[in-house]
């Protein structure tokens, strides 16, 4: 029988321990009514409830909406979400919010304070979460009806226990990705397998490694706090292996009522359940033991808060909003979320800044700020991707480039690596989902949507045939990749990738036969390497000194522009005595490499040449092979015909506005450039993958729209001259130049188009490069274009 809907504007909260269907009533409860909205505080556990809600309904009524996920039938009824994710300025009957009491952790705790204080339904709302909230949102929310539930099952304390005693059916708590992997590899050895479940697996890995576990497959999991919230399993049994954990912060004890959440999780329903410690962790202390068995905590007393209510005039203004002061003295102000702290770095920016110049543009700044960091590789990598991806959607064009996204996106679908390789990728990916999930920020947003999901979904099950092969189907003989051949009973514990040995870090260091065997194959391969021919080493894609195509070191800023200095990868298995002889074998063939590419301003000719040019190819060389003609020493237009025959037997041309040299503009020449370039310069180009950095894509035509994502000196640096939205090589200028200064030498003259073919972008990019050129213009949209010299 259906429950009466509530009075219009009732509030009601459900609270009490895990294991009360909360969730489950909450659900239940929606769906009496017409339209409703959900926010569920993991990205797993709302896939799990839009699952269930769509065998009910069917997918035409129900809407998915996290962060990097977005599936939205035409009409839904029911919007399943994130509680970041969700649209509440749309109006339902009906609204929940789970776990309610995270508003008082400093993680996110703003967000549910927010959704408490705001968030409502039309006819009715209700919050889920610990009875630890009681006092606070009878205090914010006067008129909230209470209803407690009571645990179904019983839960009870049976100490620490040996790995071995542990019981089937159990799952065994870490904190960090290392220890799961770890514990996992412990519990392998002793049991025979496990299932492995952690916060940042994708909902397709986490289902089939729970599948394994439901399935009985396995009678063990290892995972974090991840588990905590609401994923439901058959678990007779938790035991914690740590009770402090890295909070993105500091490394903490765990509050009881943490601990508890996750104990919680063992006995379902009317089953009861037990949890305790591994023996080496020691007892619980009593008072936190008899506090999660009878479930009795602290009432919160202060939760996390935010200002809503932002300005959006200027940028100074948004911040200002967001330093606004609590109302109320239960509140603590968050200040230093990642969103705000992106912004704080665009206020540092001058490029930006004078580019926001509307309450729309700061609004989309502080939109670009909400994408979430899922990498979490504490660097400043994920502001400068956000910043350039705001400076493209500020730009006229309004959108992001493809080939800019193309760029940073390429490679993320590979499925070769170790687990920890596989899960970087899909942050990635969770990243450009997040991004994608936004219509108007993508030329194709529904395209790179699916591909997003099709690339998550390949990573997932990569993912997942790593952890089962490594944690279920272990055991046997071990292996060296790269050195010996797998059977089919066997695990990896390392990689030799050309003189790189990489150990599994899942796996124990080798030892005995096996590190002899791989010490061995370095000494040969070393051997081989300092006596093997130029034509053997190479530098890849990424900018690393290869040997055989295996990469062995980086280049690293010299004390000369054009002169970097290698940085030899991690070779630990090597002596120091073969380390200098393979790093002064790579910077042999680096400095060659070089010297090649520099050879008309090298050498015994440039020597022979008088001070004030050896003066300017000095200059010549620093720049990369191009100067502006102002920013010479001399006076070009007074250079005597026999030093103008020196500088073109050296390579070197000169026009109205620039010097360059013509070997450095071949496609070979422009991409060490932009090596060189980005030297300089770490940390400022692209931002890839932190182990697989991309270098700034080079042109690849004589014009090409600019890439507001790349300084202006990155074009100087391979000889192109920014006019306008376009890059032009500056050879081409020089053409451009002595075309239209010919056209117009007896006064104003019609420009023809096709003066323009190699800059590209039609007659609007040549009318703006022309002007930039010092010409005066006229054109408006359907007339000729014309210009005359100042």
């Amino acid at each position: 029988m259906s429950q009466r809907l509530s009075a219009p504007g009732t509030v009601r909260a459900l609270l009490g321990p895990t294991n009360t269907g909360k969730t489950h009533r909450a659900v239940e409860r929606m769906l009496q009514h017409r339209t409703g909205m959900i926010g569920l505080p993991l990205r797993l556990l709302a896939q799990e409830v839009y699952e269930r809600i769509v065998a009910l309904k069917g997918e035409s009524q129900v809407a998915l909406i996290t962060g990097e996920q977005r599936r939205v039938p035409l009409e839904p009824r029911y919007f399943v979400c994130t509680v970041e994710a969700m649209p509440v300025q749309r109006p339902v009957s009906f609204l929940a919010v789970d776990e309610i009491q995270l508003a008082g952790h400093h993680n996110r705790g703003h967000v549910f304070t927010d959704r408490l204080l705001n968030a409502r339904g039309v006819i009715e709302t209700m919050f889920l979460g610990s009875d630890t909230i009681e006092p606070l949102l009878r205090q914010l929310i006067p008129t909230a009806e209470i209803e407690r539930h009571p645990r179904f099952s019983t839960l009870r304390y049976t100490g620490p226990k040996k790995l071995s005693a542990l019981p089937q059916r159990s799952a065994l708590v870490a904190f960090s990705a290392e220890d799961v992997y770890a514990l996992a590899e412990r519990v392998r050895r002793r049991h025979g397998g496990t299932a492995v479940v952690l916060g940042a697996l994708s909902p397709r890995a986490r289902n089939n490694q729970v599948g394994l576990y439901q399935s009985g497959e396995v009678q063990y999991m290892v995972a974090t706090d991840a588990i905590g919230m609401g994923l439901n399993m058959d678990l007779h049994h938790v035991s914690f292996s740590e009770l402090r954990k890295f909070d993105g912060r500091t490394n903490r004890a765990l509050e009881p009522t943490e601990l508890a959440q996750i104990a919680g999780r063992a006995g379902r329903y009317q089953r009861d359940g037990s949890f305790g410690t591994l023996m080496a962790l020691g007892a619980l202390d009593p008072d936190t033991v008899e506090a999660i068995e009878q479930h009795r905590f602290p009432p919160l007393k202060k939760l996390f808060w935010r200002s809503s209510s932002l300005d959006f005039h200027s940028v100074p203004a948004l911040l200002e909003s967001l330093e606004a002061r609590p109302p109320l003295p239960c509140f603590i102000q968050v200040r230093d979320w990642e969103d705000h702290e992106v912004l704080r770095a665009f206020t540092k920016d001058a490029e930006i800044l004078a580019m926001i110049h509307s309450a729309r543009a700061t609004r989309l700044a502080w939109e670009v700020c909400s994408v979430p960091d899922f990498r979490k590789d504490l660097t400043d990598s994920h502001a400068l991707l956000l910043a350039a991806a705001l400076r493209q959607l500020l730009s006229p064009r309004g959108q992001l480039q493809e080939d800019w996204v193309e760029t940073r996106f390429r490679g993320l679908d590979r499925t070769d690596g170790d687990i920890d390789a596989l899960m970087t990728r899909m942050a990635y990916v969770r990243t450009w989902s997040y991004i994608a999930a936004r219509d108007d920020w993508m030329v194709d947003a529904a395209a790179w949507r699916e591909r997003c999901a099709q690339t998550e979904d390949k990573l997932s099950d990569a993912l997942h045939q790593q952890l089962t092969r490594r944690f279920v189907e272990g055991g046997g003989r071990v292996w060296v990749q790269g050195l010996s051949a797998p059977e089919d009973s066997s695990h990896a514990v390392g990689r030799l990738n050309g003189l790189l040995y990489a150990p599994n870090p899942l796996a124990a260091p080798i030892r005995g036969p096996i590190r002899e065997a791989v010490i061995a194959a370095l000494k040969e391969r070393l051997e081989r390497a300092v006596v093997a021919p130029d034509a053997e080493w190479s530098l890849d894609d990424r900018g690393r000194l290869c040997w055989e195509g295996a990469p062995v070191a980086t280049l690293i800023k010299g004390r000369q522009t054009t002169s970097p200095e290698v940085k030899l990868l991690r070779h630990e298995l090597l002596t120091p005595p073969e380390r200098e002889r393979l790093r002064a074998r790579a910077a042999a063939w680096v400095t060659a490499r070089f010297d090649a590419l520099f050879a008309p301003l090298r050498g015994p000719a440039v020597e022979r040449l008088p001070p004030e040019l050896r003066g300017l190819v000095y200059i010549l060389q620093s720049a990369l092979g191009t100067i502006r003609a102002r920013e010479t020493p001399l006076r070009l237009d007074k250079l005597s015909d026999k030093n103008r025959r020196l500088l073109a037997s050296l390579q070197v041309r000169w026009g109205r506005d620039h010097l360059y040299v013509t070997s450095l503009l071949s496609p070979d020449a422009l991409r060490l450039r932009a090596l060189l370039w980005a030297i300089q310069r770490p940390g400022e180009g692209p931002q890839g993958l932190a182990d697989d950095p991309v270098l700034p894509a080079v042109p690849a035509a004589l014009g090409v729209e600019r890439d507001k994502a790349l300084p202006e000196d990155f074009y100087a640096a391979l000889g192109y001259r920014l006019l306008g939205e376009r890059a032009l090589r500056v050879d081409e200028v020089e053409r451009l130049i002595a075309r239209v200064d010919g056209l117009t030498r007896s006064g104003p003259a019609v420009i023809p188009p096709n003066v323009g073919e190699a800059l590209g972008g039609g007659l609007p990019a040549l009318a703006a490069a022309i002007e930039g050129l010092g010409f005066e213009v006229r054109w408006r949209e359907g007339e000729a274009l014309r210009a005359r010299r100042r």
